[in-house]
């Protein structure tokens, strides 16, 4: 990676903590690191994450807000200067609609859009559940890439993902009928998979790979907005090879994760990312430690034949 060259602009859409690393607190220093500028605006401005046991104090963005942030870009010539949006936490009904809007006026062939669908995890919603339609019907249409988390996938595709074959299946509905380029499923919990494991379906489902990793212990906040800032980073450096893209997130991501459990003893109930004291990784991930398989059309069919006699 050449270390003087800057990459492009990204406008980065989702949540803000004063204290900790989640949403753009996340993205943004990572991403810089890499080599872009980075424009953030920020959807919700809280002064920690919602997990801790006093709560939090903030405020959310309105979408009035949004469109005023976004006519002094646009008043500037400075929308024109944006080469890459990333989308994370919206968390409104109406936000969503008016982000979606100003993402239609800036995708020009050339822009790269990665949108992070955050709406829940482990089974349960944490956006107002009309947040999914719009989701589901309009703005993975708009993305390059979009990166679910299992229980996401589930949702968007409207099918049950309990394994891994269910969760490909799931990516193909999506290729077929929302048009979604290319999928990245960066967590979740699979029969018969020990290992963290991250999906990948490119190219409309013509490309299917599996990569593993060693799980790491704990309950990390933000290691989701962590992954979706690096795909996107290094997918541009790498120019489109999303595969390559990804080991390189997931080996940072992961180098990122044990550096905090070691560094954050003992273990509370949410460890907050030790982003600062792992900007060595980020910028250089450790090679090796992510494993990829690509899945051929012959194992697709064998799983999905093993599902069917299970069922029946």
């Amino acid at each position: 990676m050449d270390e003087t060259r800057v990459y492009g602009r990204v406008l980065s859409i989702q949540s803000h903590v004063v204290y900790g690393y989640v949403g753009n607190k996340a993205a943004v220093f990572p991403l810089e690191l890499l080599g872009f500028q980075v424009d953030p605006i920020h959807t919700v401005q809280f002064s920690n994450h919602t997990g801790y046991l006093g709560g939090f104090r903030g405020k959310r963005l309105s979408s009035e807000e949004f469109d005023q942030l976004i006519a002094g870009l646009e008043a500037n010539c400075l929308l024109q200067q944006v080469d890459y949006v990333l989308m994370g936490y919206i968390g409104d009904h109406d936000l969503l609609l008016h982000i979606l809007e100003a993402v239609k006026k800036l995708k020009k062939p050339n822009l790269v859009f990665v949108c992070d669908p955050v709406m829940g995890d482990n089974g349960k919603l944490y956006v107002p559940s009309s947040l999914v339609p719009i989701y589901r019907d309009q703005v993975i249409m708009l993305a390059d890439i979009i990166t679910p988390n299992q229980f996401e996938l589930s949702i968007l595709s409207e099918k049950a993902v309990g394994s891994v074959t269910e969760a490909f299946q799931a990516c193909r509905y999506l290729h077929e009928y929302r048009k979604v380029q290319n999928i990245v499923v960066t967590s979740g919990e699979y029969e018969d998979m020990d290992s963290f494991v991250i999906l990948i379906s490119s190219d409309f489902g013509n490309q299917k790979y599996i990569q593993t990793v060693e799980k790491i212990q704990g309950s990390f906040t933000g290691a989701g907005d962590l992954s979706s800032a690096l795909i996107l980073g290094w997918y541009v450096i790498l120019k489109g090879d999303i595969v390559a893209a990804c080991e390189r997130a997931m080996a940072s991501v992961h180098r990122t994760l044990v550096h905090t459990a070691a560094v954050q003893s003992p273990p509370t109930r949410w460890w907050e990312l030790e982003l600062i004291g792992s900007q060595l990784w980020l910028r250089n991930p450790p090679l090796g430690i992510v494993k990829t398989r690509a899945i051929t059309l012959q194992d697709d069919n064998s799983s999905s034949q093993r599902n069917e006699k299970r069922n029946n």
